[in-house]
């Protein structure tokens, strides 16, 4: 709770009103999905859920862009499953959402424009609608694709590799 409204904490008569104070504080992280007692240390939660005590800490400061860098690196997959739903939501009550990611379904799942940067310079910005997964990649890393890993594509149906006989 205190960590959600530092140095906004309610008071009464000159002291902190910790009933008010946990009333708000489970009143915000319902925003963002979670029923925290408001009476526990961030220090002892998992990750997951001290990234949302941060979102409803913005929330509570009446945030219109809120930024993410690699939110999901330490996560589970139900816990960025989570975290894609708050986003949408706050985008969808007008908060602008910077998401920087090196996870390109990440981007492309939730990104509605995208800023290319290569060695901290601007590259490009775009409607992610007029980029291809390949397109992103080049601009990244300034080459093709098939330069960086020799790729060449094939074709559905050749065979990439046969065994037969195998262990005996």
């Amino acid at each position: 709770a205190e960590n959600i409204f530092v140095l906004r904490l309610p008071r009464k008569l000159g002291l902190v009103d910790r009933s008010a104070l946990a009333e708000a504080t489970r009143k915000q992280l319902a925003l963002v999905g979670e029923t925290i007692d408001p009476r526990t240390k961030v220090s002892r939660l998992p990750l997951a859920q001290r990234q949302m005590v941060e979102i409803a800490k913005a929330l509570t400061r009446g945030a219109r862009i809120i930024a993410f860098d690699e939110p999901t690196s330490s996560l589970s997959d139900r816990e960025v499953r989570r975290l894609f739903t708050i986003i949408r939501e706050l985008k969808s009550r007008g908060c602008a959402v910077l998401y920087v990611s090196h996870r390109m379904e990440e981007i492309f799942e939730l990104c509605d424009r995208i800023t290319i940067l290569r060695d901290g310079r601007h590259v490009e910005t775009s409607d992610l609608s007029r980029m291809t997964r390949d397109a992103v990649v080049h601009r990244m890393v300034g080459r093709e694709l098939a330069d960086i890993y020799h790729y060449s594509p094939r074709t559905q149906g050749e065979v990439g590799l046969a065994v037969e006989a195998l262990g005996g």
